[in-house]
């Protein structure tokens, strides 16, 4: 029977102890997602096609938090109900390449403006309907708007490999009403107007 030396065997208890170490220490770890949006009235394809740069708000702000440094991965869909009856379920999806969260501090801020082509983020995956882009373009306003409707952005977290973590989801719900027409309601239509500031009142509809 082959003998092994008290350094040998020193090493290999040291390497079995870092081993459990390090598997305990991604098993205790937690990764948090939240997210705030500002209030918006409008939308414009560049919002929902991130390969685009250009005509773009700013959608959400997501804060990811971690009790240690990791790596994660964004995903995010984009569901479409259009105020005319016509929806799509993941009209575009996406997956960023995997984002380093540093230990110190522990959590990093990204918006809708840091994904995409021309962003710090990269992705790995994308994906866009082809029938919900040709739907929504075709319905989209002269000044390049999208058509009312509600567009939902669902978010969460994937490991570095891509594996769901469980509790990071979060949705943005955006309802968007176009003004499709406006009636003058004072001072009457073609009358003469005597002040220097006159003061407008009018009723619109919307298309939603």
């Amino acid at each position: 029977m082959k003998r092994i030396s008290p350094s040998r065997l020193f090493y290999l208890l040291l390497t079995c102890i870092l081993c459990c170490v390090v598997s305990f220490s991604i098993s205790t770890s937690q990764i948090s997602l939240s997210v705030n949006y500002p209030s918006i009235d409008h939308l414009f394809i560049g919002d929902i096609d991130f390969t685009l740069s250009s005509n773009q708000n700013l959608i959400f702000i997501l804060t990811i938090t971690s009790t240690q440094r990791t790596k994660v991965r964004i995903k995010a869909t984009v569901d479409i109900e259009l105020s005319s009856g016509i929806s799509y379920t993941s009209a575009t999806r996406l997956r960023t390449l995997p984002i380093a969260i540093p230990a110190l501090p522990n959590r990093k801020t990204i918006t809708n403006l840091d994904i995409g082509t021309n962003s710090p983020f990269k992705t790995d995956q994308y994906y866009f309907n082809s029938d919900a882009e040709n739907t929504v373009r075709t319905q989209m306003l002269s000044s390049g708007k999208l058509p009312a409707g509600t567009y939902m952005f669902n978010l969460w977290l994937t490991d570095s490999v891509g594996n769901d973590i469980a509790g990071t989801e979060q949705m943005v719900p955006i309802m968007i009403k176009n003004i499709t027409r406006v009636d003058l309601l004072s001072p009457p239509d073609e009358s003469e107007i005597q002040m220097l500031f006159p003061f407008f009142q009018w009723t619109y509809d919307s298309d939603s």
